[in-house]
């Protein structure tokens, strides 16, 4: 019997169930804490005055106010609000929430 293949939307499904008790990501030796995960029926385009000329999608936020971003080419980043650039965290939004632990 083969298994089922968990779709991006179960995974956030269930990482947002879980965000109470797993909530952390560790992004080469920087610790997030997360305080939000948007579920994918959620997901808008992100329009600001900063963000111009660019395709990403706010999916979540950390505690320190950073937004972790779906980009056009499926991987997530971190944009930090400190320096306003955007760091790679996960090839995809199903790589990322493996992460969260």
């Amino acid at each position: 019997m083969t298994e089922r293949t968990v779709t991006v939307e179960e995974a956030v499904v269930g990482a947002i169930n879980h965000l109470h008790f797993k909530r952390r990501v560790d992004v080469d030796g920087l610790l997030l804490e997360l305080v939000l995960l948007v579920h994918p029926d959620g997901w808008r385009p992100l329009r600001a005055h900063w963000w111009t000329g660019k395709e990403a999608y706010i999916i979540g936020a950390d505690i320190a106010g950073n937004f972790l971003l779906r980009l056009k080419d499926g991987s997530v980043g971190l944009w930090n609000h400190d320096d306003t650039e955007v760091s790679a965290v996960a090839r995809s939004v199903r790589e990322f929430v493996a992460l969260i632990n």
